[in-house]
C-alpha cells in the first residue's frame, strides 16, 4: 500500500494540534514506525495511542476525503459486482455507488494509488475514494462478498510453465498474508498447506474441525513454502528433513504470532501453521465455561500454596489456554511464577517464562532442577513427557511450591495410571496431587441459526448418562455467520477429579483407574461424557457433537456410576450459559 509523504508530514502534527497526542507519543510511534516500517496511522491505533476514529476525522478535515459509515449503507449487488471479490479483498475496498462515470469506493487506506488504479482498470470507472473503519470494511466484505471460502490469487490461466519459475514476487506474498488474514477471520487454530498429486490444498482448521479453503497448482508450492521460510528464518534449501519456525505479522488491530512446522511427503514439503492471536490468547478463567460447582473446586485448588495439578487432555484440546488462565488467576507481584514450555505461545507480565530447547540440552527435566533453585512459588511445566520430569515436579509439589503441568491420557484416573507408568512412587502420587482437570474443546452452537432438534431416543439411550426427561436439544441449522456449519467457536467440558482422602487411599492401594473413577463419582465428580452432555443440555452445543468428541470407550465407566450425583440428584442438571 501507498501513503503519501503529505500523510506522514501532517498527521503527526495535525494530532498534536488537536491536542490528542504529546510531543512524547509522537516521538515513540515515530521510532516504532521506524523499526517496524508499518504506517504511522497503524502505529498509532497498534500502540493504542490514538482511536482510529480521530484518524478518520484527520482523513476527512486535512486531506478533504469523505468518511462513510459502512452500516449506513445498502449497496446494490450490481454495483458488489464491478468490484471482483480477490481486487476488493486485496486493497480492502468495497464500492458503494456510481454515478455516470464515477464510482465511489470506501476503503480502509484512501490513498492507495495502487488499489485505486487496479479497481479503475477493472472497472472502466473514475474513482472517488472515501474513508471507512477497518471494522467496518471487514463487515462489508463478509456482507457483501460472503466468508473467503477459497483463495484466487494466482491467475487461473496461469501456465504450469510461468508458476514454475515464479520467484517469491508480489502474487506470492500476497497468496501468503492473504491465507493468513483469512484464517485470523475466520477463527482458524491452524492452516495446512498440502502438496498432492497435481494440486496444493490449503485447509484451515476451525473449531477442531479440517476444511479446505483452496486448492492451487501444485507448481505454485514450493514458492509459496519459500516465502513461508524466509518469514520464519527457516533454511530455504533443506527439504529433506522437519523444520520448526515462527513468524509475526501486523494485521488490522490484531498482533499475530504464526508457529511453523514443516514435513518432507512424497510429493513436497507440508507445512501447518499454528495461529495464536494474542487478542484472543488469555482467556479469565471465569470464561472458560467451568460451570459454578466447577470454577468453585478449580479455584479452590489453585490457591493452595503447594502441590500438583495436572491438566489433561489430546492435543488441541485446550490445556494451554486453561493453564494460562490459571496462571492470570494467581498472577499476584507477591508471587514468583516461572515457567517452562516449548513452546512459549503468550508472553505474561510478571511471569518469567523460559522456552526449551533440546538442541542444546535444554530439557524439560534439566530446567525443571535449575529452576528450583530460582525461589519459585509456582511453577508451570509445559509438559510432563518421561520419568525425570515427573518425579522432578512431584519433589518439588512436595518442598513448598505449586505446580501446573498437563499429560496427554484420556480422563483424569487416567494421569494417575500414566504417573504409575512413568515409575512416580505411588505415596509420591498420593502425597503431592492435589487434582486432575480433563478436557475436551465441543463446537458451541450458532447463536444465529439455533433451532430446536428431535434426538432420537436410542441415540440418548446410547449416551450411557441419565438424563431428566424433559431437556430440549438443539442443532445449528447453518448459516452465513457459521459458515453453514451450524457451529460458531468452542466451549469446554471437564471433568475435575479433586484428591481426597479416599482416593489418596486407593492410589496407596494399587487400586485400578476404573475404580478410582468410582470413587471420584460419588464424591460427585462427573465423567467427560455427562459434562459434556450437560452441555447439550444447556443448548451450548449438540448431540451430535457429544459422540464426536467424547470417547465411547468410557461408555462402561460412565454407565456404572450415571445414577450417582450430587447429593442424590440427577448427575446432569444444565450448566448456565458459559462463553468460553
Amino acid at each position: 500500500m501507498s501513503q503519501t509523504h503529505t500523510e506522514k508530514k501532517r498527521l503527526g502534527q495535525w494530532l498534536l494540534d488537536e491536542g490528542l497526542i504529546d510531543t512524547e507519543q509522537l516521538r515513540t510511534a515515530l521510532e516504532e514506525q521506524r523499526r517496524s516500517g508499518l504506517y504511522l496511522r497503524d502505529v498509532f491505533d497498534r500502540l493504542g495511542i490514538v482511536d482510529e476514529q480521530h484518524i478518520i476525522r484527520f482523513f476527512e478535515q486535512e486531506l478533504m476525503i469523505p468518511a462513510v459509515k459502512l452500516g449506513d449503507y445498502d449497496v446494490d449487488d450490481e454495483i458488489i459486482q464491478l468490484v471482483p471479490e480477490k481486487i476488493a479483498r486485496r486493497y480492502r475496498a468495497i464500492p458503494l455507488f456510481r454515478i455516470r462515470d464515477s464510482l465511489t469506493v470506501a476503503m480502509e487506506d484512501p490513498l492507495n494509488v495502487l488499489g485505486i488504479d487496479e479497481i479503475a482498470a477493472e472497472t472502466g470507472l473514475d474513482i472517488e475514494p472515501c474513508v471507512a473503519t477497518r471494522k467496518g470494511i471487514t463487515a462489508s466484505l463478509r456482507r457483501y462478498y460472503g466468508s473467503e471460502s477459497h483463495l484466487e490469487v494466482f491467475d487461473r490461466d496461469l501456465t504450469d510453465e510461468a508458476i514454475a519459475g515464479m520467484e517469491i514476487d508480489r502474487q506470492v506474498i500476497d497468496f501468503v498474508s492473504t491465507m493468513v488474514r483469512q484464517a485470523v477471520e475466520d477463527n482458524a487454530s491452524d492452516i495446512h498447506i498440502e502438496p498432492d498429486a497435481g494440486a496444493m490444498r490449503v485447509r484451515y482448521r476451525v473449531d477442531g474441525v479440517l476444511r479446505e479453503v483452496a486448492k492451487q497448482p501444485l507448481a505454485v508450492h514450493p514458492a509459496i513454502v519459500s516465502r513461508i521460510k524466509v518469514l520464519s528464518d527457516l533454511d530455504i534449501a533443506e527439504r529433506r528433513l522437519p523444520q520448526d519456525g515462527r513468524f509475526h505479522m501486523e494485521l488490522d488491530d490484531r498482533a499475530i504470532d504464526l508457529r511453523v512446522s514443516t514435513f518432507p511427503t512424497v510429493h513436497g514439503e507440508n507445512v501447518v501453521l499454528r495461529v495464536l492471536d494474542k487478542k484472543n490468547a488469555i482467556l479469565a478463567l471465569s470464561a472458560l465455561g467451568f460451570d459454578p460447582g466447577e470454577h468453585e473446586t478449580i479455584e479452590r485448588l489453585i490457591h493452595k500454596p503447594a502441590g500438583m495439578i495436572l491438566v489433561t487432555g489430546p492435543t488441541g484440546s485446550g490445556k494451554t489456554t486453561t493453564l494460562y488462565a490459571v496462571l492470570q488467576t494467581i498472577n499476584t507481584p507477591n508471587r514468583n511464577i516461572q515457567t517452562l514450555e516449548d513452546p512459549v505461545e503468550y508472553i505474561l507480565p510478571l511471569v518469567r517464562q523460559t522456552q526449551v530447547n533440546e538442541e542444546i540440552g535444554l530439557t524439560f527435566a534439566r530446567g525443571l532442577r535449575a529452576l528450583v533453585r530460582q525461589d519459585p512459588d509456582v511453577i508451570l511445566v509445559g509438559e510432563i513427557r518421561d520419568r525425570e520430569s515427573a518425579e522432578i515436579g512431584v519433589r518439588s509439589s512436595l518442598t513448598g511450591h505449586l505446580v501446573l503441568s498437563t499429560l496427554h491420557t484420556n480422563d483424569a484416573a487416567g494421569a494417575i495410571a500414566r504417573l504409575v507408568d512413568m515409575e512416580v512412587d505411588r505415596f509420591l502420587i498420593a502425597s503431592s496431587l492435589l487434582g486432575v482437570v480433563a478436557q475436551r474443546l465441543v463446537r458451541r452452537i450458532c447463536n444465529n441459526c439455533r433451532r430446536p432438534v428431535d434426538v432420537p431416543e436410542a441415540v440418548l439411550n446410547g449416551l450411557n448418562v441419565r438424563l431428566r426427561g424433559d431437556e430440549t436439544w438443539y442443532e445449528g441449522a447453518g448459516c452465513l455467520q457459521c459458515n453453514d456449519t451450524g457451529y460458531r467457536g468452542r466451549v469446554a467440558a471437564y471433568e475435575i477429579l479433586e484428591l481426597n482422602r479416599a482416593l489418596r487411599t486407593a492410589i496407596l492401594d494399587e487400586e485400578s483407574p476404573e475404580q478410582i473413577r468410582d470413587i471420584a463419582r460419588k464424591a460427585g465428580a462427573r465423567s467427560l461424557r455427562e459434562a459434556a452432555v450437560a452441555k447439550a443440555a444447556s443448548g451450548l452445543t449438540s448431540i451430535e457433537e457429544v459422540l464426536r468428541v467424547t470417547k465411547l470407550d468410557d461408555d462402561a465407566a460412565v454407565e456404572t456410576s450415571s445414577s450417582i450425583g450430587r447429593d442424590g440428584k440427577d448427575v446432569l442438571e444444565p450448566a448456565g450459559e458459559t462463553r468460553e
